[in-house]
């Protein structure tokens, strides 16, 4: 059936080519060939079910793609297993083994490789996703690489980076969202900078300035109107209001501070708690023994309501009456309190 120009034969198997306007060439083997419009369609191999091509040059797909659609500009070739490349007014680079390949509006889809579904790019470049992943969604900037087995990275506004194997990715709105690593739902960041969450973290939920980056089994971190740095493994992690809470170490359940300044505790200990009364500063120093649930709430409640400062050192356990206990709910088997002069 040929109107307009030139059909050329098909071969074994084909319904062979509908051509209008122009110059459509030999489909081979099992294809059910080409339907071209308004300039030229080169040919598709075993399996393909053909180009559609509008208004530019579709180069050939190669065994089981269906194809190439394009439309405004170039689209390449899509190997092995792809079902090839939608183009829409630039340029898609090749997808590879097991893609569904490249849907790209305004601008350059660099290619997937094995498995992934490819890019989805609008307005700026997504870049290439590894192994497994359904690759990028990308709107109004740059979408760097996801790796294994990450469904990747959606982007508003700025730029998310790249997330590792597990990884459902990046939700980026108005800044920056760095990359989460394995096993992390990844972060959500509004309106900041939300740091990556390592092992097992179901990663930053962040609102309004800087979470830092959560190590292995944290839950991470929830951080309003400041900082919150780094909490260690096994750490539910910190929850900051107003103030700076530093880094816990292992076992701790970590730190809920307001208002102050709650330091580092290593091994078992619930940290530091300081205030300033006018020109001394009391420094409680516990050591954690036992901790269950929230009880860290209490605990660094109690601290800071200390009420008997003269101490230097004292037992406490959970048969203490609970009128007579300072930190409810906690075994502490070391406490000493220090006056320190505060500095000028």
């Amino acid at each position: 059936m040929e109107r307009g120009s030139v059909a050329k034969r098909g071969l074994k198997g084909q319904p062979c080519l509908v051509e209008r306007g122009s110059v459509a060439k030999r489909g081979l083997k099992g294809q059910p060939c080409l339907v071209e419009r308004g300039s030229v369609a080169k040919r598709g191999l075993k399996g393909q079910p053909c180009l559609v091509e509008r208004g530019s040059v579709a180069k050939r797909g190669l065994k089981g793609q269906p194809c190439l659609v394009e439309r405004g500009s170039v689209a390449k070739r899509g190997l092995k297993g792809q079902p090839c490349l939608v183009e829409r007014g630039s340029v898609a680079k090749r997808g590879l083994k097991g893609q569904p390949c490249l849907v790209e509006r305004g601008s350059v889809a660099k290619r997937g490789l094995k498995g992934h579904p490819c890019p989805v790019e609008r307005g700026s470049v997504a870049k290439r996703g590894l192994k497994g992943q359904p690759c990028l969604v990308e709107r109004g900037s740059v979408a760097k690489r996801g790796l294994k087995g990450q469904p990747c990275l959606v982007e508003r506004g700025s730029v998310a980076k790249r997330g590792l194997k597990g990884q459902p990715c990046l939700v980026e709105r108005g800044s920056v969202a760095k990359r989460g690593l394995k096993g992390h739902p990844c972060p959500v960041e509004r309106g900041s900078v939300a740091k990556r969450g390592l092992k097992g973290q179901p990663c930053l939920v962040e609102r309004g300035s800087v979470a830092k980056r959560g190590l292995k089994g944290q839950p991470c971190l929830v951080e309003r109107g400041s900082v919150a740095k780094r909490g260690l493994k096994g750490h539910p992690c910190p929850v900051e209001r107003g103030s700076v809470a530093k880094r816990g170490l292992k076992g701790q359940p970590c730190l809920v501070e307001r208002g102050s300044v709650a330091k580092r505790g290593l091994k078992g200990q619930p940290c530091l708690v300081e205030r300033w009364r006018g020109k001394y500063s009391e420094r409680v120093l516990l050591v954690l023994t036992e901790a269950r649930g929230e009880e860290y709430n209490s605990f660094t409640h109690e601290v800071k309501f200390f009420p008997k400062p003269n101490l230097s050192k004292c037992e406490i356990d959970t048969s203490t009456p609970h009128h007579q206990r300072p930190f409810l709910h906690l075994k502490i088997s070391q406490l000493q309190v220090q006056k320190v002069k505060k500095s000028s």
